[in-house]
């Protein structure tokens, strides 16, 4: 990256930047001559989902000529962004028409989606905290994702830096745009992988109710209800649309579906398992080891009462599928209204509202609470029950899990409230120029209701006592030792609360700089600030990793940016743009970014386009000021290549971190052969280069840590890097604890294919038919978690958490006739290595069909029956996960029916 050019400074170094971004670019091109050539030779076969504006909704509009502005990609007037760059746009009817249940599932079905898609969690330091529904492009996750509601930013959650696609109601859409590249230059932070641009209906006259019920035809367990309604008119001057939206859907266990269940254990045991010296149990022997209780003792009064606990066995662990849901209930009510007003009719100026609110309520259920102790809360030796077991020979228990079972499951309930409203002004300037001008307010606010934890301080009253009233961790069931009562006493519930708001002040000017015998230099040149703050809110502290977590941060944003587009030929036009943004209430970062495009028509039917950005990704709240807190996951010890359990003590903040930088390279090509004028045929190559990425997860942190310590001499040489925060037992020859914090380690490198054909029929004696096919070939995708670690390839391969399948695909089938329409849609996910298990070596080709046939008349409400998961696929299934399956790319639900209605007044 670079910052040879200020926002306010003359455009001469922004020129020159550009030019010399265009010569990366062409050089860039000259590389990947050969890609090029194969792509043109591909492109008579495949094609990536239309972008320009032909057959959105070919069947519906079959007869009438479709014209389509994609504002996406682009802040000049009249250019169409998808001329240089890749650009799907989706319909509110094809939303419909597809049968997913909401945005975020129509996305994750899409191929150009992979990878670290899963759900996130609201923060994500409190483990089983209910979670967000997000999309990220590319694989590259949601924080590379950026999403707009109507061109402009929104609220993010508080500490993640995520919107929630759940919130947005859909009954307010009228499209998707999704941007298949960098687009830093023009948006800023998160816009790495792409941008999702949702746009709400601006346009409607009239009224439309619509009811939608679905359910799981084969266990009539996850049925789904919306409703809705939108209202809206225009008098030339007044324009207006309203509507209110509700859905609710019930959840499904996993035990309620055979191929999920029976995998999936915590190493958290059952009833406990504690670090005890070998000669306290066995009579002889060195160092520690963990004993649990024998099968067949209620409580401990002797050594002989123990045996070794075994952590490769089902029996000694929890089965997290007992208690936890395959499917969240959620239930979500919105409204939403924009509009605008006709002030000056000589200058055009009008002025523009646009508002949404909206509440979700989601409930997560997960394993009884646990404590998994590394010193903090030593069970000493005086304890009642130590004493009983031990008598003279007792010793402090420093290391121990308990999970406390009679207080039932850890729930989640989890309440968001997001609010989000826009007011500007914008009008006509002489010379063909226009301008506008707003201000964007959001705020979200989460408040995560936590029941069934254990009350920290009470449970460090309890195991110091000396009398039987103590704590007896020796225990098969707490109901042995406690009554009812007293089990609810030691339970407790908290909340704990995220709070995030967003103001934007912005300004744009475009219009053209001056005639070529091509056509006009159009430029647009704009300003933006943005104030944020994040607030975390801890209402009280069970357990150490929440004592006096509460913070908040505040952050404001200057930027500036330019955009040209320059028609040098008829048949090609170049485009650039540069963006500098800093962060200035906290110094946090200063950074520009710019981006270059070309597109060019050999002939009419023929569109060659390549484009060039950069991108960067700003740390999040909660990596720069989260709370701390505590993690225990399995680490290898790279003395011995075993898996060990270490307590990971993270500090968010205590490294400075800079942002994530990216450079994002296309070149693609669309056809739309003359002979054939309803068919079109694109190809895309991408590749993105990512660097500085900033590991959050605590266990990849730990052991690039633990592998540099070791690699460097430690624990014997105290020079070795990160001495200082790894805690070495010498007596026992273990490593106990490792000190860590988010830190920019990783780099990551993924290129691919997309590829799409699009077909409309003329008219026919049984009607009109459309065909869409897009395919997504991932090439690469390599990753580098820290720069002591190896680059690993993890395209094809399933690591436990995200799998990257090499292909992806969907083909749509459409037919209307009259009042009639049909859709038949098949969903593609191909086959993948299973490294997380050896059992199942390769997780199997996925196939998925959905059907609806919809019937339409003016007199009548529109009637929809629809099926999808057709033929009841379940998803492959690996063992060893807690829901035997990958959540980021599979719908677990089954054979799912549904109806809709829905009714339109003039």
């Amino acid at each position: 990256m670079t910052n040879v050019c200020q926002y306010s400074s003359s455009c001469d170094a922004g020129c020159i930047h550009l030019q010399n971004t265009m010569s990366l670019l062409t050089r860039r091109v000259t590389s990947s001559a050969r890609i090029a050539l194969t792509l043109a030779g591909f492109a008579a076969l495949f094609g990536v989902q239309i972008s320009s504006a032909q057959a959105q909704d070919a069947v519906d509009d079959a007869d009438q000529e479709i014209e389509e502005i994609v504002v996406t990609g682009s802040r000049l007037r009249g250019v169409d962004a998808s001329e240089s760059l890749p650009v799907t746009v989706i319909t509110a009817n094809e939303l419909q028409k597809s049968g997913a249940a909401t945005l975020q599932s129509y996305l994750a079905d899409q191929p150009f989606v992979t990878g670290q898609n899963i759900n996130n969690t609201n923060t994500f330091f409190e483990g089983g905290g209910a979670g967000a529904n997000t999309i990220g492009l590319r694989g590259l996750g949601a924080r590379n994702t950026l999403v707009l509601i109507n061109g402009r930013r929104t609220a993010q959650d508080g500490v993640s830096s995520l919107v929630d696609l759940n919130t947005i109601p859909t009954a307010a859409i009228k499209t998707v745009e999704v941007l298949k590249s960098g687009a830093s230059s023009l948006y800023g932070t998160d816009a790495v992988g792409g941008v999702i641009n949702v746009i709400l209906n601006d346009d409607f006259s009239g009224a439309e109710v619509s009811a939608y019920f679905g359910d799981t035809i084969r266990s009539d367990d996850i049925s789904r209800t919306e409703l809705s309604f939108v209202l809206g008119g225009d008098d030339g001057r007044v324009n207006y649309v309203a509507g209110g939206y509700y859905a609710k859907e019930n959840d499904a266990w996993v035990v309620d579906r055979d191929w999920a269940a029976g995998s999936g254990f915590s190493s958290g045991s059952l009833p406990g398992a504690f670090s005890l010296p070998v000669s306290l149990i066995e009579g002889g022997g060195e160092g520690n080891t963990f004993y649990t209780l024998e099968d067949t003792v209620d409580t401990a009064t002797n050594p002989q009462d123990f045996r070794p606990f075994d952590f490769g066995i089902p029996g000694d662990r929890f089965p997290f599928q007992e208690v936890e849901p395959l499917v969240k209930p959620f239930k979500v009510v919105s409204t939403f209204a924009n509009g605008g007003m006709l002030l000056d009719e000589q200058t055009n100026t009008r002025l523009l509202v646009d508002f949404s609110y909206s509440r979700t309520v989601d409930t997560l259920n997960s394993a009884p609470d646990r404590l998994f102790n590394f010193g903090e809360a030593p069970i000493p030796a005086t304890n009642y029950y130590v004493q009983q077991a031990f008598g003279a020979n007792a010793v402090d228990i420093n290391t121990y899990f308990i999970r406390f079972l009679g207080f039932g499951p850890k729930i989640n309930e989890n309440d968001r409230d997001i609010f989000r409203i826009y007011t500007g002004l914008e009008g006509e300037l002489p010379g063909e120029w226009d301008w506008r001008a707003g201000y964007n307010y959001a705020n979200v606010t989460i408040d995560d209701n936590v029941k069934n934890r254990l009350d920290y301080r009470l449970y460090l009253d309890l195991i110091s006592r000396t009398t039987p009233d103590a704590f007896n961790p020796f225990v098969r069931s707490l109901s042995g030792q406690f009554s009812a009562q007293e089990i609810e006493d030691l339970k407790i519930d908290y909340t704990v609360t995220e709070e995030s708001s967003l103001r934007i002040y912005d300004a744009l000017v475009r219009g053209p700089l001056f005639n070529l015998p091509a056509g006009n230099i159009e430029a647009a040149i704009g300003l933006e600030y943005r104030q944020s703050s994040s607030e975390f809110i801890d209402s009280t502290a069970p357990e150490p990793r929440f004592t006096a977590q509460s913070f908040r941060l505040e952050r404001d944003i200057l930027a500036g940016f330019a955009e040209v587009n320059v028609p040098v030929t008829e048949r090609l036009s170049l485009t650039g743009s540069f963006r500098k943004e800093q962060e200035e209430k906290n110094n946090e970062y200063d950074i520009t970014v710019f981006s270059g495009a070309v597109s060019f028509r050999p002939i009419d039917s023929w569109l060659i386009r390549a484009n060039f950005a950069e991108g960067f990704v700003a740390p999040s709240t909660a990596e720069v000021a989260g709370p701390s807190f505590t993690s225990q996951p399995f680490i290898v010890d790279p003395r011995t290549g075993n898996a060990v359990q270490l307590q990971i003590n993270v500090t968010p903040g205590a490294n400075p971190l800079e942002p994530e930088e990216s450079d994002v390279f296309n070149i693609g090509t669309v056809l739309s052969p003359d002979f054939l004028p309803n068919l079109t045929l694109s190809l895309d190559y991408y590749e993105i280069d990512q660097s500085n990425l900033i590991s959050s997860v605590p266990g990849l942190i730990a052991q690039s840590i633990l592998d540099a310590y070791v690699a460097g001499g430690g624990p014997e040489n105290p020079s070795a890097p990160f001495f200082d925060d790894v805690d070495y037992n010498a007596a026992r020859d273990e490593f106990e604890e490792i000190r860590v914090s988010p830190r920019n380690l990783a780099a990551r490198k993924t290129s691919g294919i997309e590829m799409s054909l699009s077909y409309v029929t003329e008219e026919t004696s049984t009607g009109f038919y459309s065909v869409n096919v897009a395919l997504a070939n991932y090439l690469e995708f390599e990753q580098q978690l820290s720069p002591d670690l190896p680059t690993e390839d993890f395209l094809g391969t399933f690591l436990g958490l995200d799998a990257y399948p090499e292909w992806r695909g969907t083909a749509t089938l459409n037919w209307s006739n009259g009042p009639w329409e049909a859709t038949l849609r098949e969903t593609w996910i191909g086959e993948y290595d299973n490294v997380w298990s050896p059992e199942v070596p390769v997780l199997s080709n996925y196939f998925r069909t959905d059907v609806q046939v919809s019937y339409s008349t003016e007199q009548f409400p529109t009637i929809s029956f629809g099926i999808n998961n057709l033929f009841d696929q379940d998803p492959p299934t690996t063992p060893g996960l807690e829901q035997q399956y990958v959540p980021s790319l599979y719908d677990p639900r089954g054979q799912f029916g549904y109806v809709r209605l829905s009714k339109r007044f003039e």
